[in-house]
């Protein structure tokens, strides 16, 4: 995994599920300290403010929750 996009909650949960998969938390990008929470525009948000991080071929894997009770993830490879 390149990158990983969270919903814009609470940072220490997306740091416990990096450290949970062992990924670096250079490996994310957040925008809830500049915004705030933001619903379901959270996740479009944070990707379209870190397209400079992301290269062609890169991993990038969007998870998005609601209520803290359901998850979904997707996984795309940048073209």
């Amino acid at each position: 995994i390149d990158m990983a996009i969270f919903t814009q909650v609470r940072l220490p949960s997306i740091e416990l599920v990096m450290g949970e998969l062992g990924i670096p938390m250079e490996k994310t990008h957040t925008v809830m300290e500049e915004w705030g929470y933001t619903g379901s525009a959270c996740i479009p948000m944070c990707l379209s403010d870190a397209r400079t991080k992301l290269k062609s071929k890169d991993l990038l894997v969007l998870v998005g929750s609601g209520v803290g009770y359901n998850q979904a993830a997707a996984a795309l490879r940048m073209p």
